[in-house]
């Protein structure tokens, strides 16, 4: 088994996620110190997320696609381009490997 570290020296150094502006930090503007996040929504066919800066995680046009109920792109299994299908696989992946939805 392996051991845990408990050292001190872990907590020394922030985070990496505290560093930059990346998905799970935000970053605050300089105007009024607000905190702004960038939007994190798959694009889909594409291994990218918007990026719009908004003042949640999603900017609004993805806020308001959620509240009408529409549904996210969840990233394929294998490729991680973002999809809507229920095997999580994009098509290219579902050819490759023989998957088939029942």
């Amino acid at each position: 088994m392996a051991a845990a570290n408990f050292s001190r020296d872990v907590l020394i150094d922030p985070p990496f996620y505290m560093e930059c502006n990346c998905v799970l930090g935000g970053y605050r503007s300089s105007k009024k110190g607000e905190l702004h996040y960038h939007c994190n929504w798959l694009k889909l066919g594409k291994k990218e997320i918007c990026g719009t800066i908004c003042k949640q995680f999603y900017c609004k046009t993805h806020s308001d696609y959620i509240d009408r109920g529409g549904t996210m792109p969840l990233p394929c299994l294998c490729c991680g381009v973002g999809n809507l299908r229920l095997s999580q696989l994009c098509e290219p992946c579902e050819n490759k490997y023989g998957v088939e939805d029942k």
